[in-house]
């Protein structure tokens, strides 16, 4: 039966034309929706990210050189006309450095698995989420104390009263913080916590996403305490836990009830309950001892934390951390951890040089696609490996200080507990001397 023959090799054939035309289709379409997510949801992301924070660092270190030439020269009062940060006197934290500058790893002492440094373990971070809500008016545009970018955008998600509210209160709060208590610190019991702030606006990486960063939006107040358990199984300078709480702002309910006041018609005052104003609110919660647990906090879900919510880093032996819910700063550690060491090595083959041309080609994508020649600027890959030396040994020198400076603060500890234990016994051999 030749036709039969015929008909099934004809049959045949089409079939395996029609499953590899059906093949070579979703192949390309599960590779077109892959290329999307990654250059749209996080490359295009991350370099924005980027530009924004490393051009605002750059605009706030020429303001402040500007300012010390002036002071120097004695040409008159401080200048007013620069830029400004949303809040004075406290150190931002921002998720990329401009060179010069620190991340947030570096101001929170934790390592790059997220987990916190046990040279680091002990202070206590107070760390306010703020932004803008509205869009800038064409006198703000043109105002100099304002940075202006093509990727800022206002990020907070109140009207704008409550926003501006809130940030006028953390920088009143900075400023009892420092004035009662000495620069950055606090001593109530035997905790100082630390005052850091994000402005949201400025570091986007940071705050909301929900991948890579805090998964929040302002205004927010955290919370960051690193204490034991610790392992130092994969790490020199220790893996320690580390607890994040969150309280979104305004407070729904406080831990505590203000009173006031007022005075009665028919004569007289009487007391009655208040709402503390967004000063008092941070203050009490901040300053008072034991005040976060009276807060009550809610399982975090979808990826935000918009209520109160905790989440602890716990570091595992030999293993990645193990986190009680989703954290973006965490799955950004580890992704960074893994690209720096993809193998298990310290380094790799031309690592600095691959890097550096991934990092190109997105900035020229980003560029293309924004149509902003005069914002994203690709680097020279020209001397990189030299480059990265450099940048290894200024992170050696700085892990050696910070040993050194864990070193001197327990030695400092101990001198003054065995100063007040002599002065203790002293007391004791002068009153029975007395008796």
């Amino acid at each position: 039966m030749p036709q039969l023959t015929f008909l099934r090799r004809v049959f045949s054939r089409r079939t395996y034309l029609y499953f590899l035309s059906i093949s070579t289709f979703l192949c390309c379409a599960v590779f077109s929706f892959l290329a999307y997510i990654v250059l749209f949801h996080h490359v295009l992301p991350m370099r924005r990210a980027y530009w924004l924070e490393t051009d605002y660092q750059r605009a706030m270190r020429d303001a402040n050189q500007q300012e010390k030439v002036a002071s120097r020269l004695a040409v008159g009062s401080r200048p007013r006309r620069r830029i400004q940060p949303l809040i004075h006197d406290v150190p931002p934290l921002h998720a990329w450095n401009a060179g010069h500058t620190r991340v947030y790893s570096e101001w929170l002492g934790l390592n790059r698995d997220g987990t916190g440094s046990f040279v680091r373990k002990g202070p206590e971070y107070w760390i306010y989420l703020g932004g803008t809500a509205r869009e800038k008016s064409r006198e703000e545009e043109q105002d100099p104390t304002v940075f202006t970018h093509r990727y800022r955008k206002p990020t907070c998600a109140d009207p704008p009263y409550i926003c501006d509210m809130y940030n006028t209160a953390f920088n009143r709060i900075s400023e009892r913080w420092h004035n009662a208590f000495g620069y950055q610190t606090m001593a109530f019991g035997t905790t100082k916590p630390l005052l850091r702030y994000a402005d949201c606006d400025i570091s986007p990486q940071f705050c909301s996403s929900r991948h890579w960063g805090l998964g929040s939006t302002p205004v927010l107040l955290v919370h960051l305490k690193v204490s034991d358990p610790c392992d130092f199984s994969m790490n020199m300078r220790g893996r320690c836990t580390g607890t994040w709480r969150f309280i979104a702002l305004p407070m729904l309910k406080a831990p505590w009830t203000r009173q006031i006041r007022i005075s009665l018609d028919k004569g007289g005052s009487t007391v009655v309950p208040a709402f503390p104003n967004a000063e008092e609110q941070m203050w009490s919660l901040m300053a008072q001892s034991g005040a976060l647990d009276g807060l009550q906090y809610m399982k975090h879900s979808n990826d935000s934390f918009s209520r109160n919510s905790i989440v602890t880093v716990e570091p595992v032996e030999n293993d990645k951390p193990r986190v009680s819910t989703p954290f973006g700063l965490v799955s950004w550690a580890v992704f960074r951890d893994f690209v720096d060491n993809p193998l298990k090595y310290p380094e790799w083959l031309k690592e600095a040089v691959i890097k550096c041309y991934v990092e190109r080609w997105a900035d020229i994508f980003t560029r293309w696609w924004d149509g902003v020649e005069d914002v994203v600027r690709p680097r020279s890959c020209e001397g990189v490996e030299e480059e990265r030396a450099r940048a290894k040994d200024a992170r050696e020198a700085f892990i050696q200080s910070e040993m050194r400076r864990r070193d001197q603060l327990e030695a400092r500890m101990k001198a003054r507990d065995r100063a007040v234990a002599d002065d203790g016994s002293m007391g004791r051999r002068g009153a029975e001397f007395l008796k």
